[in-house]
């Protein structure tokens, strides 16, 4: 679980993610409170560069004007590397401390002569008719973690018992719309045909029925 926690937060796919969501989400109400930890984490004291999520600005600042901005609106950039390789040790807490012990988790084998892609983004997240959702979609009933650990093997993260009709070829889909700069596979028909599927079914949510 460490592992998955450390793989599904640190990826340059998931920076761009972040940037996304740090904008799309900027004072949406708390659905609960944070784990255990997260408020004791003791403050770090350096230059930060902030993003204004209206006007999309930045500012590297300190001390107090950093709290001031702060309590204005203002974030630290997760596009800056620093914020964000301090951001993944909250996001991975997160995963081990709030998200994984609330999943059901199964493993995936292909039948004989198949197998599954890995790309980028080598653990990913969401919902049938999202798939870049942020991870506080783990909460709804019909999301999904996918985990590829091998050309065979794959871990699957749940909030439903019911058994999972989905076919390593929609797998490998999902895999690769995931995926931002690369895939990569056993065999070369097998990354072409998940690249294929991904732009014939337009990510629509009959991608998991």
């Amino acid at each position: 679980m460490r592992y998955l926690a450390w793989a599904a937060s640190r990826s340059v796919a998931l920076q761009g993610l972040e940037i996304e969501w740090s904008v799309d989400l900027h004072g949406a109400p708390l659905a609960e409170a944070p784990p255990a930890g997260v408020d004791a984490a003791a403050e770090r004291t350096r230059p930060v560069q902030l993003l204004d999520p209206a006007f999309r600005r930045t500012r590297v600042v300190e001390g107090t004007e950093l709290r001031a901005l702060l309590d204005e609106g203002w974030i630290p950039d997760p596009g800056e590397r620093s914020n964000f390789l301090e951001g993944v040790h909250i996001q991975a807490h997160y995963f081990q401390a709030r998200w994984f012990p609330r999943l059901k988790w199964f493993t995936l084998r292909p039948p004989s002569g198949e197998f599954f892609v890995i790309g980028d983004r080598p653990v990913g997240w969401g919902v049938p008719d999202a798939l870049d959702a942020p991870p506080s979609c783990l909460r709804d009933d019909a999301a999904f973690l996918i985990a590829p650990l091998s050309r065979s093997l794959a871990i699957v993260g749940r909030n439903e018992v019911t058994p999972w009709k989905c076919t390593p070829r929609q797998v490998n889909t999902i895999l690769a719309a995931w995926s931002r700069e690369w895939i990569a596979g056993p065999a070369a028909a097998v990354v072409s045909q998940a690249l294929s599927d991904r732009r014939s079914m337009g990510l629509s949510p009959t991608i998991l029925q």
